[in-house]
């Protein structure tokens, strides 16, 4: 269960808009407040010591940012959080969490939920990263989305954002995805591959 599926709860909290591009959070910045997305796209950037942007991740509608610093004793966001597509955002204060846990075990269950998932996802990109092997390391992503959603056809929105997730340089991802395709292995249509 997600967080925005409190819409009746939700709409008590401030809610702020933000345009592509606009900056939500600063890298750096004590996070005070997690952040979850009505609507719209954000990424997560930092720039390296040669002054490139690089994006960390990417986070789409009904998910949530801020909830694994809240209550950390580092609560620093680690990059900059910037509006990608223009987005709405419901905000809640550490306080106001602590207040939603103690009177609202339904949001309190779906909140650790959310954090479970995250820490879930982090030992899988983990995993992820142990793979060497480009192609490897792309056929076990297809097989973790695969298992998610029971199907073969796994959903991507773009090449470059896939390239960005599984750290593989975009010209390179691209070439595996042709070799894997020759091959019968995988089928790839804009926005989806299914494994065959």
């Amino acid at each position: 269960m997600k967080l925005i599926e409190f819409k009746q709860l939700l709409n008590n909290f401030p809610k702020q808009s933000f345009e592509r591009g606009e900056i939500i959070c600063n890298e750096g910045e004590v996070c005070e407040k997690i952040g979850i997305i009505e609507s719209g796209d954000i990424k997560i950037t930092t720039i390296t010591i040669q002054d490139h942007e690089e994006t960390i991740s990417y986070l789409a509608s009904g998910e949530v940012f801020g909830n694994n610093l809240i209550f950390s004793s580092h609560p620093f966001f680690l990059g900059d959080v910037v509006c990608e597509k223009k987005a709405s955002i419901i905000f809640i204060t550490k306080k106001q969490l602590l207040s939603l846990f103690q009177t609202n075990e339904p949001f309190l269950t779906a909140y650790l939920a959310e954090m479970s998932d995250k820490a879930i996802a982090i030992k899988q990109q983990q995993k992820l990263m142990t793979h060497k092997n480009l192609a490897d390391r792309l056929m076990y992503y297809l097989w973790m989305q695969s298992k998610k959603t029971n199907s073969n056809i796994i959903a991507i929105p773009s090449i470059t954002k896939l390239a960005i997730e599984l750290s593989i340089p975009r010209p390179s991802l691209a070439r595996i995805i042709k070799k894997l395709s020759d091959e019968g292995i995988i089928k790839y249509q804009k926005h989806q591959i299914t494994i065959k």
